[in-house]
Parts: C-alpha cells; sequence; structure tokens
C-alpha cells in the first residue's frame, strides 16, 4: 500500500478514498463472490455442518435489515475515521487486515464447500418476493448463493470493522455528543448480525460459532499493530513507509 499512501494528497486528499474503495471492493467483495459463483455453478459440496437445532430458529423477515448492514459497514468506516495521517494509515491498516481475511476464508469456502439448505423456512411473502423486505431477500438470494457457509465472512468482517471503528470512536470522537451513541448503535447491530445471519436462513449455527472463533482470533492476530501505530505521534506516521517498517 506504499504507493496509495503517497498518493494520499491527489485530487485534495479525494484520490486515497477512491483507491480505498477499489481496492476493498475488489479485495473484499469482489474475491467473495467469485468464489461464490464458482462453486454453485461448477463445485460440488462435500457435507453439510447442519444441525437438528437449526431448523428450530424461527426465520424473521425483518432480521434481512441487520444482516445487509454489513454492507454498509464498509463505506462507514471510510466517512468515519480521522481525518489525520494516523486516521489515514490505520484505514488502510484495516483493509488489508480485511482483505486477507477475505482470502483466507476463500480458502475455506473452496476446499469446505457446504450447501445452506434453508431458505424454504422463510415465509411465503418473502420467497415470493413480495413488499420492501421482499426485494432486499431477492437483492440478497440473486447475488448471494448458499455455498460460503463457514466460517461466516458476515460475522468476521463486521467484527473486525466495528473494532476499528470503536477505536476512533474511542478516541477521536470521546468528547462530541454522538461519539458514544454511535459506538452502542454500532455493537448493538453487530449483535443482531450475528443473530441475523441464523434468523435470515443464510447460515447455520456452526458458520456463527466458527465464525466468532475466527473473529476473535483474527483481531488478536492484527491489534498490535494498530497499538503500534496509535502510540506513534502523527507528525512521525509518514516516515514508517520511508523507513521501511
Amino acid at each position: 500500500m506504499r504507493f496509495t499512501w503517497s498518493r494520499r494528497e491527489w485530487l485534495g486528499g479525494r484520490w486515497f478514498y477512491i483507491e480505498i474503495f477499489v481496492w476493498g471492493f475488489l479485495g473484499v467483495a469482489g474475491i467473495y463472490f467469485l468464489i461464490n459463483h464458482l462453486i454453485a455453478n461448477f463445485g460440488s459440496y462435500g457435507w453439510s455442518p447442519e444441525l437438528a437445532i437449526d431448523r428450530k430458529i424461527p426465520a424473521v423477515a425483518w432480521m434481512i435489515i441487520p444482516y445487509t448492514s454489513l454492507y454498509l459497514l464498509t463505506p462507514g468506516a471510510i466517512f468515519l475515521h480521522p481525518l489525520h495521517d494516523r486516521g489515514r494509515m490505520e484505514l488502510l491498516l484495516a483493509l488489508q487486515g480485511l482483505v486477507v481475511l477475505t482470502v483466507i476464508h476463500a480458502i475455506f469456502f473452496i476446499l469446505f464447500p457446504a450447501d445452506i439448505a434453508l431458505r424454504d423456512q422463510l415465509p411465503v411473502d418473502i420467497l415470493a418476493y413480495e413488499g420492501f423486505l421482499g426485494g432486499m431477500y431477492e437483492f440478497i438470494h440473486t447475488v448471494d448463493n448458499p455455498t460460503n457457509a463457514w466460517p461466516s465472512l458476515h460475522i468476521t468482517l463486521s467484527y473486525v470493522i466495528c473494532r476499528v471503528m470503536t477505536i476512533w470512536l474511542d478516541r477521536d470522537y470521546a468528547e462530541t455528543t454522538w461519539g458514544k451513541p454511535l459506538k452502542w448503535i454500532l455493537w448493538v447491530n453487530w449483535v443482531l448480525i450475528c443473530f441475523s445471519i441464523l434468523t435470515t436462513k443464510q447460515h447455520y449455527i456452526f458458520d456463527l460459532a466458527t465464525g466468532l472463533v475466527f473473529a476473535f482470533g483474527w483481531w488478536w492476530l492484527i491489534e498490535p499493530g494498530f497499538s503500534k501505530l496509535d502510540a506513534i505521534p502523527i507528525d512521525e506516521i509518514d516516515a514508517i513507509f520511508d523507513n521501511g517498517q
């Protein structure tokens, strides 16, 4: 990301965010949907992690709202990050973590593809894609084939993004009137995301459990990088790339 960093002042700083968006779109969404559709069209399913309890969990149609909120979290991080060099470098660090995380998930999806056969439990009007919620389900069912099961990328990506955004809310926006409420909203929504992957019949409990383990483990691995960066004075951040750190 050295070259992206070196261009961070282009177009008054706007070019930096264009590159961040493109890298995120290709490195996260691009990889996920490529693997998803390749497996759906050409793959085979070796096993199913379905448990009896998975079919006892009720379908809750409105939970598609927190489920799709993941697609707002990533651009949300771009808008929320602090507008200084530390904030921009933390955004780059987060992006790298998310892309590598997606690649690791893709390896699991390729080696252990599983068909999530739960959508028949959704209400009839949802399956017919009627109304506002039906339209949201139609979008998800169109772009996201039920093959990339575990660990749940929904859980791991949202957790890492929430942790990074929490750093900014606690450090840079603690004195604002909206910082603390936004942090509560962020984490309440994350809990809802955890439930939503089950109640929208997009995932099994096994996917949730392995996703949580993966999320906590991944943050444990990458968090020292954020701590190290936080300890560096802002006026010395630019020297990190110059010194090859």
